[in-house]
């Protein structure tokens, strides 16, 4: 079952990194939680919240406690820091090698 799960956030890492509203800052990429969500849907063997606490425990994505996504200080809406998920490129990039040398 892991497997699906790398695979799953190997290949949408891969695709936000494509996207014009996805941003890079330093080591992660951004992205709005209902994006990732509608990604996530796409591949029904579990639901989108749990795959997100899956990520969240494997630390693959960074978070502020009790929660899937982070509060982002400097992108605002209404005066508020925007939630998002912040995903873990150097994860990613460890992911994407093993998966690669095992093929």
């Amino acid at each position: 079952m892991i497997e699906s799960y790398v695979q799953e956030f190997i290949e949408i890492t891969k695709h936000l990194k494509k996207r014009q509203d996805t941003i890079k800052r330093g080591e992660f990429l951004l992205s709005t939680r209902e994006t990732v969500t509608n990604l996530l849907n796409k591949n029904m063997y579990d639901t989108a919240d749990n795959k997100l606490k899956i990520w969240r425990g494997l630390r693959w994505i960074d978070t502020d406690p009790q929660r899937v996504t982070r509060r982002i200080y400097g992108i605002y809406e209404n005066g508020k820091p925007i939630p998002m998920i912040k995903i873990n490129l150097r994860i990613y990039q460890v992911l994407s090698k093993i998966v690669e040398e095992g093929s």
